[in-house]
């Protein structure tokens, strides 16, 4: 029987990405999120009204969305989901 592996120190709780679900918008931006390239806000979003989109159309063109974690602790270990 495989054996179940001893995660020692998973964080559950709150989710640790501020506005991870893309619900508080500022001007039609997502709080807290930088869009660089050909970034928008879709709707509707998969588990909620709004969605991170872009578009990358070729080599050489970058597109990103990119926020800033503050809230990890040194030597824990986390699950990310998508």
């Amino acid at each position: 029987m495989p054996q179940k592996k001893d995660f020692d120190a998973i964080y559950e709780g709150q989710n640790l990405v501020p506005n991870g679900d893309i619900e508080i918008l500022d001007n039609g931006q997502p709080v807290r999120w930088n869009g660089q390239g050909k970034c928008a806000v879709g709707s509707p979003g998969f588990q909620s009204d709004y969605a991170l989109t872009m578009e990358v159309s070729g080599q050489g063109n970058l597109a990103k969305w990119e926020t800033q974690i503050s809230s990890i602790k040194p030597h824990t270990k986390y699950a990310i989901s998508f």
